[in-house]
């Protein structure tokens, strides 16, 4: 994750596999701690402009969170998120609200520091501003 926030992004991109291939060795796929990693994985893809790439780390993400009773949880509303901000750089804005939507009901149910909040309410307002502008405003 620093690798990543330093802008090293293929350092970052060796550690994440090799931290993602310890986790599964030592948990096995279905733990949040694999879920977590492949989130990191898919906000690498995001911050290298590659959506797709990215959801092919977050879709598993989010099975994985919802098969370990892990669907309220902070690191669901992080991968929701980031499906969401995924999904809107695809022009898919209907999957992108859909995201947004459930990722701020998750936050909201569990009380995450309001930055986090704001950050998902922001998505979804910017994915709604050209179809809805007095929703997105409302937000």
């Amino acid at each position: 994750v620093l690798a990543h926030r330093d802008g090293q992004l293929d350092e970052a991109e060796a550690l994440f596999a090799e931290s993602l291939a310890l986790k599964l060795e030592a948990c096995g796929w279905d733990h949040p701690g694999v879920a977590a990693t492949l989130g990191a994985r898919g906000q690498l893809e995001l911050t290298r402009g590659r959506p797709t790439a990215a959801l092919r780390h977050l879709l598993p993400a989010r099975h994985i969170y919802e098969i370990c009773a892990a669907a309220i949880s902070s690191g669901m509303g992080f991968i929701l998120t980031s499906m969401g901000r995924a999904y809107r750089a695809l022009d898919m804005l209907d999957h992108a609200r859909a995201a947004f939507e459930r990722a701020v009901a998750v936050r909201e149910a569990i009380q995450v520091p309001p930055e986090q909040l704001a950050c998902s309410r922001y998505h979804l307002a910017s994915t709604l501003w050209p179809r809805e502008p007095a929703e997105a405003l409302d937000l």
